[in-house]
């Protein structure tokens, strides 16, 4: 994440995005990057899209038992 924002933050504030881009201070730029940390909780990139997948999926049969999808 810290690589990501570092890298691409900046391109927030290029022409081609709808959104007023928030200021990408050292600041918010760290509590990105530790809420992430934080979220992760050491689990490694592979764990967590699969725990995505099979939430997505979960969600996908939910809606699918109550009418709603195909």
């Amino acid at each position: 994440m810290a690589y990501t924002l570092d890298q691409f933050g900046p391109a927030l504030k290029l022409p081609w995005t709808r959104l007023k881009a928030p200021e990408l201070t050292k600041g918010t730029r760290n509590k990105m990057v530790d809420g992430c940390l934080r979220e992760a909780d050491g689990r490694k990139i592979s764990e967590m899209n699969r725990d995505r997948d099979r939430g997505l999926v979960a969600i996908r049969n939910a809606l699918k038992a109550s009418g709603f999808g195909s």
